[in-house]
């Protein structure tokens, strides 16, 4: 499981989970746009293949995805 997390701190916890591949990145205004940056990193690093289906979930209170902490699922092809 690849996690990002633009916090420090939140990167390092997640580091104990086992299956965990926690990474940093700085999260845009625009929640379409991380996503995008998300799915490049994973192509860029041979972790998904164009055509292949991933979920993403959302979870927190980051700003740009909504004002209280929630969670949301997506399934997304590459």
């Amino acid at each position: 499981m690849l996690v990002t997390a633009y916090r420090e701190i939140v990167r390092q916890r997640l580091a104990l989970y086992q299956g965990v591949c926690p990474v940093h990145m700085e999260f845009s205004d625009c929640a379409e746009k991380t996503f995008a940056d998300a799915l490049s990193y994973l192509l860029k690093h041979g972790m998904v293949k164009e055509g292949e289906e991933v979920a993403l979930v959302q979870s927190g209170r980051q700003p740009i995805w909504r004002s209280q902490s929630t969670h949301n699922i997506q399934v997304r092809k590459v």
